[in-house]
């Protein structure tokens, strides 16, 4: 086996969680913390907790891709409900575990809400704290005279958009530069 390939493979066999290969004094770097970014010096916003046995939690279990966006403005309970689909859950080890995939479990994405017409909520550019449940408010603005330029030309009238980005540093803690 050629020296690269014998590297990769052994990158590829850390990056699986095999339950026999873990113990519990021992737990390969990718699964032992995760960063969570926040904003300390801006006003946050406290959301309510949600039912997590109703139809959204049946629907995450059996996620799939969907190209179907609605333009009909929500309510803060309803943007709450959709945040609340990315949240923390703790394996029997108390791993850090997510509803959607992620690359050794690092889980790179952030979520960055731009409100445009939420109830309840000023319009604009915000950072959801997943590990805390708080909307942190980055800058008061109203963006609805650019929202064709921020969502998509074709949808009117958007109550949010939810901007996600990648904070590359986490996956490089365990699989390198």
């Amino acid at each position: 086996m050629r020296k690269e390939t014998q590297e990769f493979y052994n990158l590829y066999r850390l990056s699986k969680y095999e339950e026999d290969n873990l113990s519990d004094e021992e737990p390969l770097i990718g699964h032992v913390f995760t960063f969570h970014k926040h904003y300390p010096r801006v006003p946050s916003i406290k959301l309510n907790p949600i039912d997590k046995e109703g139809e959204l939690e049946q629907l995450l279990k059996s996620r799939g891709s969907c190209r179907e966006f609605s333009i009909d403005p929500i309510r803060l309970d309803d943007l709450s409900y959709l945040l609340s689909g990315v949240r923390i859950n703790y394996t029997h080890r108390m791993f850090e575990s997510r509803t959607y995939p992620s690359p050794g479990a690092r889980f790179p994405i952030e979520i960055y809400p731009i409100v445009f017409n939420v109830e309840g909520i000023e319009p604009g550019a915000y950072h959801y704290r997943i590990d805390n449940n708080n909307l942190e408010l980055l800058l008061k603005e109203d963006f609805r005279e650019i929202s064709k330029e921020i969502v998509s030309p074709f949808i009117k009238n958007p109550s949010v958009a939810i901007v996600m980005t990648s904070v590359i540093g986490r996956l490089e803690i365990k699989y390198g530069s």
